[in-house]
């Protein structure tokens, strides 16, 4: 009887799990996510404002503005001094337009779900900010074909048209932020109350001009920008406003993103809709 070779036996090597992603890995996946996010938001929302009748109306604004406010020659002070009003009043209509009638929150909100809401919110901002520059741009071109300006240098205009750009920026993302649901009526309430309050702090004196001081605080950013355009300086001071003001921007979307997730965590029922 022959006994048959047993052949020998292959050794498989076991498995090895796949380690975890670690944090850092983790958190540029992430960022990633998030910046592809923010431009796919801000594409979407500045295909539907160009395609809107909202850029012929912003259009005719800033036209009526030039022709009403800019019909004979002035120094860069004016200029800014009317800019800084009739573009940012534009910037605040325009940027409630994008987040309530042009992308409105449901498209924005579904989008955030389904990957960053606080990229989604970043985008919306980035499209604000574009049309403001764009409209800022355009009129300064307007003022100096015509030949507009007496008696100002380009360092004026430069510092004056940064300062602008970054008071319209921080205006148009206050206003999304007030506009979608991230806000109910008593933070807006309380915002217009701080508002009229800091205000109001310019023209007090006293005992009153001391107790409305702190709610002038915040303004002070905004308030060196708005001097480039008198001075024409930017300096160290003007640095750190502008530091500011952009950290006020980020604050704001971070702040939008928290409230929002906390209101959808309230109410699964919308999340699920959505």
């Amino acid at each position: 009887m022959s006994v048959k070779p047993v052949k020998p036996v292959k050794l498989v090597k076991p498995v090895q799990p796949i380690p975890p992603p670690t944090p850092t890995a983790a958190s540029s996946v992430r960022a990633q996510l998030r910046e592809s996010v923010t431009i796919a938001a801000a594409e979407l929302a500045l295909r539907r404002f160009v395609r809107s009748r909202w850029l012929p109306i912003d259009l005719a604004l800033l036209l009526a503005l030039f022709l009403v406010c800019f019909r004979f020659p002035f120094g860069a002070t004016y200029f800014f001094d009317i800019t800084t009003f009739g573009i940012g009043g534009i910037t605040v209509v325009t940027a409630y337009a994008l987040v309530r009638i042009l992308v409105p929150p449901i498209t924005y909100l579904r989008m955030g779900l389904r990957s960053s809401l606080r990229g989604v919110l970043t985008g919306l901002t980035l499209a604000t900010a574009v049309i403001s520059t764009f409209l800022i741009l355009l009129l300064l071109f307007l003022a100096l074909i015509t030949q507009r300006f007496a008696g100002t240098t380009a360092g004026l205009l430069v510092a004056g048209a940064i300062g602008l750009i970054a008071n319209c920026i921080l205006l148009g993302t206050l206003t999304i932020v007030l506009s979608t649901p991230a806000t109910n009526t008593l933070l807006r309430l309380a915002f217009l109350v701080w508002l009229v309050l800091a205000f109001a702090s310019y023209n007090a004196d006293g005992f009153l001009a001391v107790l409305l001081f702190p709610a002038r605080l915040l303004l002070l950013p905004f308030a060196v920008c708005y001097n480039f355009g008198v001075t024409g300086v930017i300096g160290w001071g003007g640095l750190l406003a502008l530091l500011a003001e952009a950290a006020y921007v980020f604050g704001l979307v971070w702040f939008a993103d928290v409230m929002l997730r906390r209101r959808l965590r309230r109410h699964p029922r919308i999340a699920q809709e959505l």
